[in-house]
C-alpha cells in the first residue's frame, strides 16, 4: 500500500468473522479504486494481515458497485441491466387448466415428491 501511495487509515479496527468461521482483526481501512468491467468506483475496504484469500469481497462491494449475485447459477449482473423473469399474472385453479397444462403440473409434482422421499429434513 505504501507503494501506491494509499493512506491507511488506523483509527478504526473492526472484529470480523469471516465465512469460514475464521476470526480476524483490522489493522485498519483504507480506500481504493475497484474496476469492474466498466465501472470504477472509489470503495472503503478493511485491512487484515492474515487471511485465506489475498481479497474478500461482501455484501457490502456489491451493493456500492450494483451488483446482484446469482448464487444458485453463479453468475451476476449488475443493478440496472434488464433480467429476464418468468412472470405470472395470476394465479389458476386446477379446474381451468387445459389437460397439457395438468400433465406437466402432475409431472412436476412427481418430479419433485421423487426428489423428496419419504423422511423429513
Amino acid at each position: 500500500m505504501r507503494d501506491l501511495n494509499i493512506p491507511l487509515d488506523m483509527s478504526r479496527k473492526v472484529k470480523c468473522t469471516i465465512a469460514n468461521g475464521q476470526s480476524c482483526e483490522s489493522i485498519g481501512e483504507c480506500e481504493i479504486p475497484i474496476s469492474v468491467r466498466d465501472r470504477l468506483k472509489l470503495i472503503k475496504v478493511l485491512v487484515v494481515l492474515e487471511l485465506p484469500h489475498t481479497l474478500i469481497l461482501g455484501a457490502n462491494f456489491w451493493r456500492c458497485m450494483g451488483i446482484v449475485p446469482d448464487l444458485r447459477h453463479n453468475e451476476w449482473h449488475f443493478s440496472n441491466q434488464p433480467t429476464t423473469i418468468d412472470s405470472v399474472d395470476h394465479l389458476r385453479s386446477q379446474t381451468v387448466l387445459t389437460s397439457l397444462q395438468e400433465a406437466r403440473l402432475q409431472a412436476l409434482i412427481d418430479r419433485n415428491v421423487a426428489l423428496m422421499g419419504s423422511q423429513l429434513g
